[in-house]
């Protein structure tokens, strides 16, 4: 695996800023410093974890190399963004050494000199929920649907609202947009809100399904 320059740590170590140092290399978070060419000039020990890469193997390496081609016009996309502006956030996959996908939650910093900071921590686990939680709901919708029945999840740690398509219809809302639990609580007539309380009070002590019929 060729790489664009040779590199060492003590090199890369001394094109960064004192100031970060001691912070960077002892951080829990997987850190880069990329130049204005998008080339690896330092990554700390989580670093190399994250992207499965041997320190040797990044140093001097253009990042937008270690992308399948695919993802490669996104990458350039998301640096620009980074010089455009001093802080930039975003989630974006990329591939392990081994090949393994994996998505990153990235935070990017802009230095001088076109350079930023990246600090990078995995969040394959939490997108690999959400893509199952996103599955499983267009199943529930589908069901619903031919059913002509509507379902709502309550995240009461969050106050999130979840509803299938057809809740949605049911409750006037419009699809695609998320809620809260207050919001679908208010649209029930005044009237009915008490016995909707009770029945939910009872469906989180465990005395009773919920059941409003």
């Amino acid at each position: 695996m060729a790489l664009d320059r040779p590199g060492s740590q003590e090199h890369a170590s001394a094109d960064l800023p004192d100031r970060y140092r001691v912070m960077i290399e002892r951080s829990p978070f997987g850190i880069l410093l990329v130049d204005a060419g998008d080339c690896c000039r330092y990554l700390n020990d989580a670093a190399c974890a994250l992207t499965g890469y041997a320190r040797e193997e990044m140093l001097g390496r253009n990042l937008l190399d270690l992308l399948p081609e695919q993802l490669r016009e996104f990458g350039r996309r998301h640096f620009a963004q980074i010089r455009g502006r001093e802080i930039e956030v975003a989630e974006l996959p990329f591939p392990r050494r081994d090949g393994t996908e994996c998505w990153w939650s990235v935070r990017a910093v802009l230095l001088d000199g076109g350079r930023f900071l990246g600090y990078i921590r995995d969040i394959t686990g939490r997108r690999t929920v959400d893509l199952n939680l996103q599955r499983e709901q267009a199943r529930l919708d589908r069901v619903g649907d031919v059913a002509r029945v509507g379902w709502w999840e309550f995240d009461f740690n969050t106050g999130r609202a979840i509803g299938s398509s057809h809740a949605r219809d049911i409750y006037g809302l419009p699809p695609g947009q998320d809620f809260t639990i207050a919001l679908v609580q208010e649209i029930p007539l005044p009237e009915c809100r008490p016995y909707l309380d009770a029945a939910q009070k009872d469906l989180v002590d465990g005395v009773r399904p919920y059941d409003v019929t």
